[in-house]
């Protein structure tokens, strides 16, 4: 490549191959007088930025591996690029990814996302830019201060979460005694040792994170304190964060149609990938789905879950739920027991936020405060949301139509005659395009 390209970072627009961008890093690192991978490493983790693994930097700036863009911008920052021009690489970055076809599965999913959010309203771009900008430094976070609590002599508890929590359980920032730099999140169920409805909680969501898909949240550990009794759970601390945390604009604004279609598909994928295993999650809402860096979405908080046995619930728990969200089997409004189509209801009262701004039945009552005997009345009474399409420009009639379907009060309506509970959700990403 010629030395001219390289003033001012000018050349970026040409390049479109992993080599030509591996010159324009290695480049970057010599006018940073080449700092080592280390020190590269040590910055990230104090930055609280993504990670920057030694043999991944080793590896893009030879140019044999691609690394992700979270990667490449925090490895670029590191080296001083200023903050206008961090947009010129990832251009860079997005063009080299649409152009090689060696490129590994992540990175390709992680492009198409990408050039999804492109090419629908900037509003989907700026919903996950505005969420990228969140993660906590953890020097500011962790520095002085003693832990809260430390599980059985290796998770540090020290700060509170700031996230969405049912009262079964208490969410708090931690890391691991030997691992400082990475912060998780440890789901605490004091006093479960004691309450068995609890206890039951926290076996429930241990089963559902144990399942093997990349859009379910994951366990890195569960177990009791040796010292308080206290039974919890270790997952990843996924960044951005919820949908509820990110998506929260004015009542009647919803979220991009592309970028909304592509987090339910998402979500789909993940409870039709639950059924399969005879799990329903039964609390499907927008605290409850978690965007996992610019390209996955998770569903985690499986404590309400139930076991499956030929279509059929075999937990003797009522299910419950949550205002706007639950399916009115879960409330009781019919005798037929909670399954798959409980969360294809979930799905569609999701969809319907993600579109419209307000959940299911919120814009009819006028207010949020109500309570679950509130919904249930409305459900008796007849009460229909408006159909989405109706109410929001954009939105295509059959989309309209179909979450209209989902959100059946009468389950077997929410799919085709024939469809299986657990197959309806296949059919439902179907149904989406």
């Amino acid at each position: 490549m010629d030395d001219e390209l390289f003033a001012g970072d000018s050349g970026l627009e040409l390049v479109t191959t992993r080599e030509q961008l591996a010159a324009f890093l290695r480049e970057v690192h010599v006018r940073a007088d080449r700092p080592s991978l280390r020190s590269l490493e040590r910055w990230a983790r104090k930055e609280g930025k993504p990670a920057l693994p030694r043999s991944t930097v080793a590896g893009m700036l030879s140019g044999q591996r691609f690394a992700k863009l979270a990667v490449l911008v925090t490895f670029v920052e590191a080296c001083g690029v200023p903050v206008d021009q961090i947009t010129r690489w990832r251009r860079a970055w997005e063009r080299v990814a649409a152009g090689d076809l060696t490129l590994g599965r992540a990175a390709l999913a992680e492009w198409n996302v990408l050039r999804l959010l492109a090419l629908d309203d900037t509003a989907a771009e700026e919903i996950i830019a505005g969420a990228q900008v969140r993660p906590v430094r953890e020097s500011q976070t962790r520095a002085d201060r003693a832990p809260i609590m430390v599980l059985n002599g290796r998770w540090c508890l020290f700060a509170s979460l700031n996230a969405d929590s049912s009262g079964m359980a208490t969410l708090y920032r931690a890391y691991e005694r030997d691992d400082p730099g990475t912060t998780v999140v440890a789901k605490v169920f004091h006093q479960a040792q004691n309450d068995p409805q609890r206890f039951r909680t926290f076996l429930r969501e241990v089963r559902g994170m144990r399942l093997s898909n990349p859009h379910i949240g994951e366990i890195i550990d569960a177990g009791r304190d040796e010292k308080s009794k206290a039974v919890y759970l270790i997952s990843p601390l996924y960044l951005p964060g919820s949908l509820n945390l990110h998506v929260q604009g004015q009542p009647g604004v919803g979220a991009p149609l592309k970028w909304s279609l592509w987090v339910l598909d998402q979500v789909l994928a993940a409870l039709e990938a639950a059924a399969k295993s005879n799990i329903i999650h039964l609390d499907i809402k927008p605290q409850n789905i978690v965007l996992d860096g610019p390209s996955n979405i998770r569903v985690i908080d499986w404590g309400m879950s139930q076991l499956h046995e030929a279509g059929k619930s075999v937990s003797t728990v009522f299910p419950g739920g949550t205002k706007w969200f639950a399916s009115p089997e879960q409330l009781g409004h019919t005798s037929a027991a909670p399954s798959s189509l409980s969360d294809l209801y979930g799905v569609g009262a999701l969809a319907y936020w993600l579109l419209t701004g307000s959940a299911p039945l919120q814009r009819e009552v006028g207010t949020d405060d109500t309570d679950l005997v509130g919904v249930l009345h409305l459900m008796e009474t007849g009460v229909r949301p408006a159909r989405a399409d109706l109410i929001m420009p954009g939105v295509p009639e059959h989309l309209g139509r179909l979450i209209d379907r989902w959100l059946s009060y009468d389950p077997m309506e929410r799919a085709p005659t024939g469809v299986e509970p657990a197959a309806a959700l296949g059919w439902a990403r179907l149904g989406l395009g």
